[in-house]
């Protein structure tokens, strides 16, 4: 056995949770050291969903936030598919903030292994964490804009058929975020 193969054996005893792997890939955890991330996994909990199951529920109370680790789910926002989302997607990141209403849909397409992370638990991770804070921060900020720019273009639109004297079309139903789900 290698000397590397040991060590790699050692972390993963102290390691409980998701796989490393897993976490050092959500936009959440990008630059967390491996000390704060192994406490970070340690909070979470495994969940798996049949197919079929809704994780989470337009309009419902969000109190988490999901890491997929294997399997796949759909995100809608009413009847629109917004992301496909599969090992390593990650949704509910604004749940951790304020346990509103989910923007999405989320429905498991296939047997679904997740890691599940609640605000009550999040809390303290991200007031101790400055990068997490940090990313967090950055993560919704990409959210008002993406709403911004939606807003933006339909007062385009509006703005546009009031010139010309018509109403747009679908101007009463906002579009729906295609990046990410915060669902």
């Amino acid at each position: 056995m290698s000397l590397f193969r040991r060590k790699h054996e050692d972390e993963q005893a102290d390691w409980t949770g998701p796989p490393r792997e897993l976490l050092q890939h959500v936009r959440l955890f990008k630059g967390v050291d491996d000390k704060e991330l192994a406490r970070i996994a340690a909070s979470f909990k495994q969940r798996t969903f049949n197919a079929g199951d809704v994780i989470a529920e337009e309009g419902s109370s969000g109190i988490g936030f999901f890491v997929i680790e294997s399997g796949t789910a759909k995100a809608a926002h009413g009847d629109v598919v917004i992301a496909e989302l599969g090992p390593g997607s990650s949704f509910g990141e604004v749940a951790l903030i304020d346990e509103g209403p989910r923007s999405a849909t989320v429905t498991a397409n296939s047997e679904l292994k997740c890691w599940g992370l609640s605000a009550w638990e999040f809390r303290p991770l991200a007031e101790t964490n400055a990068t997490v804070a940090w990313n967090l921060a950055q993560i919704v900020a990409s959210y008002v804009r993406l709403a911004a720019g939606e807003l933006d273009k339909e007062l385009d639109a509006k703005q546009a058929s009031a010139e010309a004297g018509t109403e747009p079309e679908g101007s009463t139903r906002p579009a729906a975020n295609a990046e990410s789900p915060e669902a």
